[in-house]
């Protein structure tokens, strides 16, 4: 084989290559190392704060609602009274009523308040009435009547809250007990307030998390030892003083992300177990790979400059090509073929360019999916600001304005193309961004800078511009519009859009106006009614639900606009419109007038009467009859399902049946089955399930009074005859041989 100087040459090639290829492999995996590392870290981020928005968000909500009942005049007038007396029950019941309402506003966030005081013979009130201490905290109650006792001693040398967890059986925090202590001029009261987990956070399985509450309790997400040992380790490595505005640390190779909330006195951290363990594997990837990709490149080259150099070398025409080397002993090759120089040179550079394409190609990948993350990021920050939930510079005189566009109905295949367009139209527009808040509802927020003097103002290029999306999406969809007011500051985009939605509330009173502004609306409000659309909804809700709430809000609808005066035409327009719900309501109600309350309506004569007084009085009538039609037919459909219930009961309770194989029975969630159960039963569901057992091995002992204990407690559904036997007392006052043994003394007697 000939090898001469293009020999050595193609060597040292491919071993520059070799090594340039590792050193920009090296630099590669490092970039994306620590590209990827970060964007793990910054969705993780992002998912520890949208979990904090939501803990943030429902503590506050929650601790607005103690505030409010701490405060209201029904608590301050039964902590004063004495247990006992008439006037105690009677503020009971009006400290339940002011419990029940603060409690059952809108709002889809699940927690429980119950409300006691230190006395042993006090009350405890709750949102399902008013229980004695001990039959709650026995059958009621989420927490024992010995961490009350606990909680009560603890108040009595400590001011302030303290929290206590309920942990499932799997050991997962369940619900966060927040007890908390208030003093009134007759008796101290204690505020108990169950927050499942999920109300606090969307993933509370996330990732290890911690809460810190007043007067030095901790709750952790598992009650396992390691749980408990990692995170009692990063909170004993919190900085001195807890600052507030430290939100995240790290410590024993863990990150924690922290948020305080020092109006209620309450920290949460999660902690990232993972951060620096992905760190570690990269660098033993980088350590371990480095060597190996050295070797099997030193072996590529290898083999590519045999492979390459093999049809030079019989290309060759050694006696036309002088010699110019030989080996160091003067006989050449093993076959004593000299060494001699290589006609031509291979053309590598091809690999190269190749390879060049390829990085291009994945490069260009790369700056698309950032592209789309800045994107994704972009619009969730806008939806921030809708929600008024995200930090703002104050700093901020950029000029926004919102505008909302809604689709009258939305088509039931998606999305309006109305929308689409939109969406569409202002991607392609500076300062202009379009969030598609629901199927047939989209807000353009328009930004720009503050404006010099001689420019044109900020509302008119904002108008300028709704008009021309307006023209431009305009087709057979009917779009309304709701134009705010401009404003200063990203801090004052919530109110714009607020502005907004209640500008958006008359597009059904002014249902030729297309573009709704502050001042349109503003211009006719004195000849308008009141009437609302979001208070329409709630009237159709309240009537379609059987609620006497909808007489209540009828005759405050009504109220309303009496002292309006309305004139001639908008009192007519009032009366239609409010005869149309009536429309509305019996097509929800998928029936006739004559099969709900037992007539039919001649809705002509109606309309030719509308300006008599009765015309109001005959709706309210009609309404009356369907409430209490719909109130009877839910009273029906309850007791079937009650007979329901009870017979899957009777049917099963020989078995160990709990009350989530019941609501498994009927499709329902095991709180709802024990609300629904406990409401049309006016019995619990354990309480019903022993009686009915008991009843039973009542029963088997009169047939046959020698039967033993353990096999009769295993018929009737218990598990252990220490169980059984102290239900059997509980119900019937006696043991169960006690019980059999009465029952032979009566047969011998009647012997």
């Amino acid at each position: 084989m000939v090898k001469g100087l293009y020999h050595r040459k193609l060597v040292r090639i491919f071993v520059s290559i070799a090594t340039l290829f590792i050193v920009l492999f090296t630099i590669l995996f490092c970039v994306l190392s620590i590209s990827l590392i970060n964007s793990r870290n910054a969705a993780l981020k992002t998912s520890v704060q949208s979990q904090f928005s939501l803990a943030r968000t429902s503590l506050s909500v929650i601790n607005y609602t103690m505030a409010n009942l701490i405060g209201s005049s029904a608590t301050t007038n039964w902590a004063n009274e004495t247990p006992g007396t008439s006037e105690y029950y009677y503020r009971a019941l009006k400290l339940y009523q002011e419990l029940q309402h603060l409690t059952s506003q809108l709002d889809d966030r699940e927690y429980e308040i119950a409300i006691t005081s230190t006395e042993p013979d006090a009350f405890v009130v709750t949102k399902n009435g008013t229980r004695p201490k001990q039959w709650y905290f026995e059958n009621e109650s989420r927490i024992s009547e010995e961490t009350a006792s606990q909680v009560y001693q603890f108040f009595e040398t400590n001011k302030g809250a303290l929290v206590l967890p309920i942990y499932d059986g799997s050991g997962k925090l369940d619900t966060i007990t927040y007890a908390l202590k208030a003093s009134y001029y007759g008796h101290d009261l204690v505020f108990f307030t169950y927050i499942p987990a999920r109300t606090l956070f969307h993933d509370p399985d996330a990732m290890p998390y911690f809460l810190l509450g007043p007067n030095g309790s901790r709750i952790y997400s598992d009650n396992d030892e390691d749980t408990a040992r990692l995170l009692g380790g990063v909170v004993a490595a919190f900085p001195a003083g807890h600052p507030e505005d430290i939100e995240e640390f790290n410590d024993g190779g863990y990150r924690t992300y922290l948020d305080q909330m020092p109006s209620i006195g309450i920290t949460i951290g999660f902690v990232d177990t993972r951060h620096n363990r992905n760190t570690d594997i990269w660098i033993i990837c980088l350590i371990i790979g480095i060597p190996v990709l050295a070797v099997c490149a030193l072996l590529l080259a290898n083999s590519l400059t045999k492979r390459l150099y093999a049809p030079i070398n019989e290309a060759i025409d050694t006696s036309e090509i002088p010699l110019l080397s030989f080996d160091h002993d003067g006989t050449g090759d093993n076959d004593g073929t000299p060494h001699i120089v290589p006609k031509a040179p291979v053309d590598e550079f091809a690999v190269i360019k190749n390879m060049g394409s390829r990085i291009k190609e994945l490069t260009q990948e790369l700056l698309e999916i950032t592209s789309n993350q800045q994107n994704a990021s972009t619009q969730q920050d806008y939806r921030m600001l809708l929600a008024g939930t995200i930090p703002t510079n104050t700093q901020d005189t950029d000029r926004y304005g919102i505008a909302l566009f809604e689709v009258e109905e939305s088509p039931a295949d998606g999305y309006s193309y109305s929308l689409i367009a939109l969406q569409a139209n202002t991607n392609l527009m500076d300062g202009i961004e379009c969030i598609t808040l629901t199927p047939s509802l989209s807000a353009v927020i328009f930004r720009c800078a503050a404006p010099d003097s001689t420019e044109t103002s900020p509302h008119e290029s904002f108008m300028r511009t709704v008009q021309a999306l307006l023209d431009s999406v305009r087709n057979e969809d009917n779009l309304k519009v709701a134009v705010s007011d401009i404003v200063v500051g990203k801090h004052n985009v919530y109110r714009a859009y607020r502005q907004a939605q209640v500008i958006l509330d008359y597009r059904r009173i002014y249902p030729a106006a297309e573009i709704l502004t502050k001042e349109y609306v503003s211009s006719s409000e004195s000849e308008d009614y009141y009437y609302p659309a979001s208070v329409e909804q709630t009237f159709v809700n309240y009537t379609l639900n059987g609620s006497q709430n909808a007489i209540s809000l009828y005759d405050e609808i009504i109220q309303e606009n009496a002292a309006k005066q309305l004139a001639g035409p908008t009192y007519q327009h009032f009366v239609f419109v409010l005869s149309g719900t009536f429309l509305r309501i019996f097509q929800e109600l998928k029936s006739s007038p004559e099969d709900i309350i037992g007539t039919s309506i001649d809705w002509l004569d109606f309309y030719s009467q509308w300006n008599k007084p009765e015309a109001l009085e005959t709706l309210r009538a009609i309404l009356v009859k369907i409430v209490r039609s719909v109130q009877a037919s839910s009273s029906a459909e309850d007791d079937k399902l009650l007979e329901k219930m009870k017979g899957y009961i009777h049917s099963h309770y020989m078995y160990d049946i709990m009350l989530q194989d019941l609501a498994k029975k009927f499709n329902i969630t095991p709180k709802y089955c024990s609300t629904l159960f406990k409401k049309l039963s006016n019995d619990t569901f354990k309480n019903y399930l022993n009686q009915y057992r008991i009843e039973q091995a009542c029963l088997r002992i009169r047939q046959n009074p020698q039967v033993k204990i353990s096999e009769l407690s295993l018929e009737v559904g218990f598990n252990s005859s220490t169980s059984f036997i102290r239900v059997f007392n509980k119900y019937t006052g006696i043991s169960p041989k006690a019980y059999a043994d009465k029952i032979v003394a009566e047969e011998e007697t009647t012997i």
